[in-house]
């Protein structure tokens, strides 16, 4: 990137340069633009800030890009929480086999709960449904059967998703 060194208007490319000055063949042979030499950004935290160019310095007659680390916006936190939250939900399996939710229900000292809490449904269909979804070759953790079994043994949507992480590796 380039500077004009008479009116500080950065950055310039060659390309805008040459929109500038379409009878120059070469920004460099031009004496009021420089080259501009890049820098590393400095270190910051991506989680609340970010960095940002700032004007450049002539150092020793050398252009030098310059940064400064600004703290993200109010949006930017915002739209990194939810980037965030989708990656975090495409780690939970979508389903497991019964085996692993049932193994994973004993790991969390619920399986007992879980066969008791279904044998109690006193409405005979209820009871009937709640037995074929609990006995379904898959589980699926979108299923309300089981979010409604899960919550009624004391679980919470966040405890749901950690079983299912740990079902599947059963």
């Amino acid at each position: 990137m380039y500077i004009n060194t008479e009116t500080g208007q950065y950055p310039l490319s060659v390309s805008q340069i040459q929109e500038l000055h379409p009878r120059t063949m070469a920004a460099h042979h031009l004496e009021c633009y420089a080259l501009v030499e890049p820098s590393d950004t400095p270190a910051y935290d991506a989680d609340t800030h970010k960095p940002a160019e700032i004007e450049p310095v002539e150092i020793d007659g050398v252009w030098r890009q310059q940064w400064s680390v600004v703290p993200l916006s109010e949006e930017e936190l915002a739209e990194l929480q939810r980037l965030r939250d989708e990656a975090a939900a495409a780690l939970i399996p979508k389903s497991c086999t019964r085996r692993q939710g049932r193994l994973a229900l004993l790991a969390f000292g619920m399986l007992d709960e879980a066969e008791t809490a279904i044998a109690a449904i006193t409405d005979p269909v209820q009871k009937r449904e709640a037995e074929i979804e609990y006995e379904a070759d898959t589980w699926e953790r979108g299923n309300p059967f089981l979010s409604g079994l899960w919550t009624q043994l004391g679980g919470t949507p966040q405890s749901l998703d950690e079983a299912f992480v740990l079902a599947v590796t059963l």
